[in-house]
């Protein structure tokens, strides 16, 4: 259910009754035909999805959202939007935003900025790079810390897949290799 303001409304009207009219989230316009008057309000049917505030942040549209945990690391509190817990934080929120046209463009601003800078694709991928650098770089330790250069098919101890080597001196093992490779033990 979408509401839809009347044409005769006042301003602050529409935005009041919809705050009382308990939908989900209200859209009047799209960014390029955006009003100085523009405000989304997104209530969460669930605790994990934040996508229509951050659709719309990404639009640079001022958002009142549910206070979820997928909300509360998008939307920076007073910065990019307002985030709300009870029917008064709401109304607290709406009335902010509908009273003052500057703080709705700097919302505006401010998440339109902060979708530029830290979700772009060149960050991301080099986000993802790190991560992927830093996984590897564990996996190389510990893979290091638990390699054993016994390659002898009677030694139960973990063999190291990269070791090239044909065949290792073992102390743990060294009998048992000397068995298996004819009497020679490197």
């Amino acid at each position: 259910m979408r509401y839809r303001p009347s044409a005769c409304a006042h301003p602050h009207q529409r935005y009041r009754a919809a705050a009382g009219a308990g939908v989900g989230c209200w859209a009047w316009t799209l960014r390029g035909m955006a009003s100085s008057r523009t405000i989304i309000c997104c209530a969460s049917k669930t605790a994990s999805n934040a996508g229509r505030a951050f659709v719309f942040m990404q639009l640079g549209i001022p958002v009142v959202a549910d206070m979820t945990p997928e909300c509360c690391q998008i939307v920076q509190q007073g910065r990019t939007g307002f985030v709300a817990q009870s029917a008064a934080g709401w109304h607290d929120a709406l009335e902010r935003l509908i009273v003052s046209a500057t703080l709705r463009q700097h919302l505006a601003e401010n998440a339109a900025d902060l979708f530029a800078t830290l979700y772009n694709r060149q960050a991301y991928v080099a986000q993802l790079l790190a991560g992927m650098t830093d996984l590897l770089a564990a996996s190389a330790a510990a893979h290091s810390s638990t390699c054993h250069p016994c390659r002898a098919p009677c030694c139960r101890r973990p063999i190291c897949p990269a070791d090239t080597r044909q065949r290792n001196g073992c102390t743990a093992c060294s009998r048992r290799l000397a068995v298996w490779c004819g009497g020679y033990v490197a």
